[in-house]
């Protein structure tokens, strides 16, 4: 595929109005697309995390793969033909779950940084009726259980119910104020006093947090009734549980809820989602973004489809997360990266998200991993490592390749003090894309040809301006 100026131009101009990491994913695509690239090293650099791959045979990075198992050429190497071989359903669904995992990995550590809290958001039952007439298996729901205790008639009132507010209009989702309904009411919330205690006990610490007083123990107990009534309609969902066109649907509604708090972040918003599934097989989806902490009941009004929960990064305390105000940027952006890619694996494998993204980001204001194969820029991160002492802090040892295209090889991990050397690499890179244009248009040439990319590394990172193109594309 030819490379013209005029489309570098137009890459680049795109380039400035997104997260840094694309000037790399452009230069490594002009090496491609012009000389093709062989290679036996590759350095992956997210954030402060610097991973360097080393391969025990060349991999070939142009239009086709190479397929190690086809006979060699003449000179010995590897046969550049497109294999015949088509991947089982089971590999490709393998292959793929092993992308995103480390997609994610790296995505959530080259933007730590810029990250405030983490938020979980479930979908809930559809009404009062589906959320009180049967057990649930997490310990919230089965304290709700109130079946037994309310009568045919009163059930049906509930169908179709989603909020134990009053409302002065008469509104078929709301418990409105006809003695019926307002009796029914106070049977739940006295029903739900009496057994969510440790729903009441939250509260009452919410009021410790946040230092609230209460003229009378009489007002004291309406705020936690006015809570408790409000914690429970966060169960609830407007939407079909179970349906992922729903999940869908709600947590986009949800991004756009939250982009238009405007004072809840600083710049613009920016988040890394994961779609997972319950033991009871309703979706949820857990997201890292730059949204500042919020109070659980702002929160769940944005959400508005079950409950939803926000965490500072500085203190995390679920099941199998765990974070401290001790812990660096570094055990923060390693536990979080575990943490979301635990159950990808699973959440892959569920029908239900067939051609679907389980990774939702705000792709084009995150920082992208960078991928950095061009010799030059390898040396100066190179230079960049010698100067700076920075160690080995893990090493795999040798990994054998697996599969039709792979390769067996050896990382090595670094984890330097800040993402300096991040920023720089993509700065040099985009220096070498401007010396690229300059020359093409000193040469009136709109292809990029392969004496015009030689002639832009000489005079970037040689200082060798006696290397001039041969020939003038026409």
């Amino acid at each position: 595929m030819t490379v013209t100026a005029q489309n570098l131009r137009t890459t680049m101009k795109k380039n400035e109005d997104k997260a840094e990491g694309r000037n790399v994913a452009t230069l490594n695509s002009i090496e491609r697309d012009i000389k093709g690239v062989w290679y036996s090293r590759k350095l992956d650099l997210y954030g402060n995390i610097l991973d360097e791959i080393s391969y025990e045979d060349k991999i070939y990075r142009g239009g086709e793969k190479e397929n190690k198992w086809k006979p060699r050429t003449n000179n010995n190497k590897a046969s550049r033909s497109k294999s015949t071989y088509t991947p089982t359903p089971e590999e490709r669904i393998a292959s793929n779950i092993n992308q995103l995992k480390k997609k994610t990995w790296k995505l959530t550590i080259a933007n730590i940084e810029d990250m405030n809290t983490f938020t979980t958001v479930t979908m809930g039952d559809v009404d009062f009726y589906n959320l009180f007439s049967s057990k649930r298996n997490d310990k919230d729901k089965n304290e709700l259980y109130i079946a037994n205790q309310l009568s045919e008639s009163e059930w049906q009132l509930l169908k179709g119910k989603t909020n134990l507010k009053y409302k002065k209009e008469k509104d078929r989702r709301y418990l409105n104020n006809n003695e019926e309904e307002k009796t029914l009411r106070k049977k739940i919330i006295n029903i739900l006093i009496e057994q969510a205690s440790s729903m009441i006990a939250k509260i009452e610490e919410s009021f410790v947090r946040e230092e609230r007083t209460f003229k009378s123990i009489s007002a004291h107990n309406q705020a936690i009734k006015r809570e408790l009534a409000s914690r429970i309609n966060s169960l609830l969902s407007g939407k079909s549980p179970d349906n992922i066109e729903n999940a869908y649907s709600a947590f986009s509604k949800f991004i756009e809820n939250l982009k238009n708090l405007s004072e809840a972040y600083e710049g613009d918003f920016k988040y890394i989602a994961v779609l997972e599934f319950q033991e009871n097989g309703r979706p949820h989806f857990h997201m890292l973004s730059n949204l500042k902490y919020l109070e659980q009941s702002k929160l769940q009004d944005k959400w508005g489809h079950g409950i939803a929960h926000i965490s500072s990064l500085n203190s995390i305390s679920r099941p199998g997360l765990h974070i401290s105000k001790k812990d660096n940027l570094k055990a923060k952006a390693t536990k979080l990266s575990n943490y979301l890619c635990e159950e990808i694996s699973e959440t892959r494998k569920d029908s239900r998200t067939k051609n679907r993204k389980i990774l939702l980001r705000s792709n084009d204001l995150l920082k992208q991993p960078l991928e950095v194969i061009t010799p030059e820029l390898q040396r100066q991160v190179d230079q960049y490592v010698f100067s700076n002492s920075v160690g080995v802090d893990w090493e795999s040892g040798l990994i054998e390749g697996k599969g039709e295209y792979s390769k067996s090889s050896n990382i090595k991990r670094r984890v330097m003090e800040d993402s300096n050397l991040y920023s720089m690499i993509e700065q040099r890179a985009g220096q070498l894309l401007d010396k690229i244009l300059e020359i093409a248009e000193k040469l009136n040439s709109d292809i990029i040809t392969k004496d015009i990319y030689y002639q832009a590394k000489h005079e970037l990172f040689y200082n060798d301006q006696e290397y001039m193109p041969a020939t003038v594309a026409a």
